[in-house]
């Protein structure tokens, strides 16, 4: 039986491939087989605490926050990044040793550690560090000092009432820490009840200086920090002052009755006031949350406020001119009417049935409104789009029609009926239809795409529209009827391999006329660098 050479090559050489992949693959030079090493490699070590040498035990490794338990986490990086092992750590024996499983083949790909565990200090280490050390297919680290992190605890108190403040009375807590040596130290701040702050630091440093800030409450500092006792310290009680909020009790319907905030729509309070310019200032802060009794009691006020505004979904728009005195740092408005407002509700429809074809955002100066000879009306009214559904509001009496204009489609005039029950003039699908496509790209002479074109385009019935180019230099825009169109485009000016700003003398400016097809027109533009 003769045996075919090639044949033979060529099972050796898929033999050679095969074997390549093993660890410790490969022939010596007397022609024996090296013994393979573990496909998968165990981790050990021993977690100690730098401070006191006892060993860490398995309860250290999760901590309760708020809303979470942080777990214990190990990481070691490997070159290959293929063999990069991350895990939970769960938990140590009497000793605070650890043992883990990986993927890592072989220990001299390795080449950082880093240990997460809760309360410590970040353990980032690299190998010529470690010097781990191969048994029996095992890396032992060894013992592993680690740092505890500087905890600080406190408790928010209202200075004029001396109750704790908790965290759904106030807008937001900032925490700011320098630390003896300068510079900021990285902290997280957890909320515990009943007014108690924990900040954990990301720094071994010691802290020279703290701000706490909180919404509706003036910043408060501390610049004196007793000796932490096992990496915590204790500030007790930090009294904040209340900044100057706003109070006051909606009401609605007859007889009245406390407001509640709608689900469609928005809801905000607007407030006016003089900034340290002397110019005038508004600042809208969104209503959230009114009491069962229709009160409402948040935000810090200006002391310059000359205005307020509150505007409701579905209700007429209420302004307080005359602002009182505050007292102990509450501005009481008392009670505030709320009468229902002539509004529109919509449904914006494709004109095939699918849902929602329209842009996710809507400005007021796409909704125009006219009266019964077509005269257009001032723009006193708010418009919002959430989804598929039109909000208008505070609509004129004398509006008898609407004017719907969304980028890459027709402007859509409707009738707009009686209103029914609650002042309300209900739409329930406004159909719009999608216009005539142009779509094209824009390149040099060379056939090199001119990004970031700018293409203004200009059709029937004066309907404009203008896009960039991206990066292929293609563009599309839509919304047009057919019918004769001119574009105007330009771009930045060619030299050498790049492109830049054209100047004055060299604008770079096409403009043509073209014709709008029905469907889909094709409009290629090219630019003289």
């Amino acid at each position: 039986m003769t045996v075919d050479r090639r044949r033979l090559n060529w099972l050796a050489a898929v033999m050679a491939v095969v074997c390549s992949g093993l660890p410790g693959a490969g022939w010596s030079q007397t022609g024996a087989v090296p013994p393979l090493q573990p496909d998968n490699l165990a981790v050990t070590g021993r977690l100690i605490d730098a401070e006191t040498g006892a060993p860490l035990a398995s309860s250290d490794l999760n901590q309760a926050t708020q809303n979470s338990i942080t777990s214990a986490r190990i990481f070691i990086q490997c070159k290959p990044p293929s063999q990069n092992f991350n895990a939970i750590l769960g938990a140590l024996d009497e000793n605070g040793a650890f043992n883990l499983d990986t993927k890592i083949q072989n220990p001299d790909h390795v080449s950082l550690l880093i240990l997460d565990i809760p309360g410590r200090v970040q353990l980032r280490l690299d190998a010529s560090t470690l010097k781990p050390a191969l048994h029996d297919g095992t890396i032992d680290f060894g013992d592993i000092r680690l740092k505890r992190l500087l905890t600080l605890e406190l408790r928010l108190v209202d200075a004029s009432t001396s109750q704790p403040i908790e965290i759904q009375d106030i807008v937001g807590i900032q925490c700011s820490m320098r630390s003896d040596r300068g510079g900021y130290i990285s902290t997280q701040a957890f909320t515990t009840g009943q007014g108690r702050l924990l900040l954990e630091t990301r720094s071994e440093d010691q802290p020279g200086e703290l701000t706490v800030s909180c919404g509706g409450y003036e910043s408060a500092e501390i610049n004196e920090f007793p000796e932490p006792i096992n990496g915590q310290i204790n500030l007790g009680d930090l009294p904040l002052k209340p900044q100057n909020r706003i109070r006051f009790r909606l009401l609605t319907g007859e007889p009245p009755r406390p407001f509640v905030i709608a689900s469609q729509g928005t809801m905000s309070v607007i407030s006016g006031f003089r900034n340290e310019e002397g110019t005038f200032d508004f600042r809208e802060t969104p209503l959230s949350r009114i009491t069962q009794d229709g009160v409402y009691e948040a935000a810090p006020l200006e002391k310059e406020t000359i205005l307020i505004r509150i505007v409701a979904a579905g209700f007429k728009e209420t302004r307080i001119l005359q602002i009182p005195q505050a007292q102990d740092g509450v501005t009481d408005l008392g009670d505030i009417m709320m009468n229902p407002a002539r509004r529109i509700i919509g449904r914006i429809m494709a004109a095939d049935g699918a849902q929602y074809p329209a842009p996710r955002s809507l400005n007021e100066d796409a909704v125009k409104l006219y009266d019964e000879e077509d005269n257009p009306l001032p723009l006193t009214y708010r418009v919002q789009l959430q989804r598929s559904s039109l909000y208008i509001n505070e609509v004129p009496e004398q509006a008898k029609t609407l004017e719907l204009i969304a980028q890459g489609f027709l402007p859509q005039w409707i009738e707009l009926p009686e209103p029914g029950a609650g002042e309300v003039i209900n739409l329930p699908s406004i159909e719009l239809k999608r216009g005539c496509i142009v779509r094209g790209k824009a390149e040099s002479p060379r056939g090199e795409p001119a990004r970031n074109a700018i293409v203004f385009i200009a059709g029937a019935e004066n309907l404009q529209h203008a896009v960039s180019s991206d990066a292929q230099g293609n563009f599309e825009l839509s919304g047009f009827k057919p019918g004769p169109a001119r574009v105007v485009a330009s771009v930045e000016r060619a030299e050498g391999n790049s492109w830049i700003p054209a100047d004055r003398d060299n604008l770079n400016i096409t403009n043509q006329e073209f014709e709008i097809e029905p469907g889909v027109t094709t409009l290629n533009l090219m630019f003289q660098p």
